[in-house]
């Protein structure tokens, strides 16, 4: 009688670790599957962190343009600031075809001014015969 009590014992005894190793495989399976499901989101997550760093990236060279533009800008604007300015001008002439017509003065220049005026008169007087005077004009400014 023991002895058949014993191995109905072994008997349930066994169904119950039957059971309990059918209830761990399940469990096991089922944390396989959220294993894969949380892989896969890390996955996606990583894919959109490289992205995130490759936007990052891209604004940063473009932020790096931009500074380096601003700094470009910013030494035009200074050169402009120390630049001197224009306290006063002349304006001059010369006579280039050296015509027998072309009288007195050849090579002029009026004196420097801070406030200009008109020039001394010049009268180019031609008289009739073929040619003339050929003149060039120049405007200095100190």
């Amino acid at each position: 009688m023991y002895l058949v009590r014993a191995v109905g014992s072994l008997d349930q005894n066994s169904a119950a670790y039957g059971q309990l190793n059918d209830t761990l495989g399940s469990q096991i399976q089922t944390i396989k599957l959220q294993i894969s499901a949380l892989s896969s989101r890390m996955d996606a997550v990583g894919s959109q962190v490289n992205a995130v760093q490759s936007q990052i990236v891209s604004l940063s060279s473009r932020m790096d343009t931009f500074g380096s533009q601003i700094q470009t800008v910013q030494s035009r604007v200074n050169a402009l600031s120390s630049a001197r300015s224009v306290t006063r001008c002349r304006l001059c002439f010369r006579e280039i075809e050296g015509s027998s017509q072309c009288q007195r003065s050849r090579n002029s220049c009026s004196g420097w001014s801070n406030s200009p005026s008109w020039t001394s008169p010049f009268r180019d007087d031609t008289d009739g015969r073929g040619g003339g005077c050929t003149y060039q004009w120049l405007v200095e400014c100190a």
